[in-house]
């Protein structure tokens, strides 16, 4: 009797142990990838509320404000981009891309040379 109860409560375990595993792997399935964008809204027609609730609506998760440009980095799903640019109040939206730059040759850092590369970019804009 004792040996019946032994091999039924191995039994059990064994399948629960699978069954656990089994649950387990359906829930770590990979959701899909957010990407990183750039949400441009057109002026005057959304207040900040409304901006909020409708990047909620579409999964986006907002990263940063972009006051200067009217916008906002967000992380978002790909398949909601595309109905997202289609709402009302939305600009556009841009790939926040992440841009790094790298010094080879020091002397580019000479103050002096700075002062010339802005001064020629200040007279290139005013013209």
């Amino acid at each position: 009797m004792k040996e019946k109860l032994g091999v039924l409560a191995g039994i059990l375990l064994v399948l629960g142990v699978i069954g656990l595993t089994g649950i387990n792997s359906v829930s770590s399935a990979n959701p899909e990838p957010l990407e990183r964008k750039i949400v441009v809204f057109k002026s005057g027609v959304l207040d900040e509320p409304a901006r909020e609730a409708l990047l909620a609506k579409f999964g986006a998760v907002k990263t940063k404000d972009l006051t200067l440009i009217n916008g906002k980095a967000v992380l978002l799903p790909p398949k909601a981009e595309a109905a997202l640019a289609r709402q009302t109040g939305v600009l556009r939206i841009d790939d926040d891309v992440i841009v790094e730059a790298l010094v080879k040759k020091p002397e580019l850092l000479n103050p002096s040379r700075l002062k010339f590369c802005l001064g020629a970019l200040t007279k290139l804009t005013l013209n």
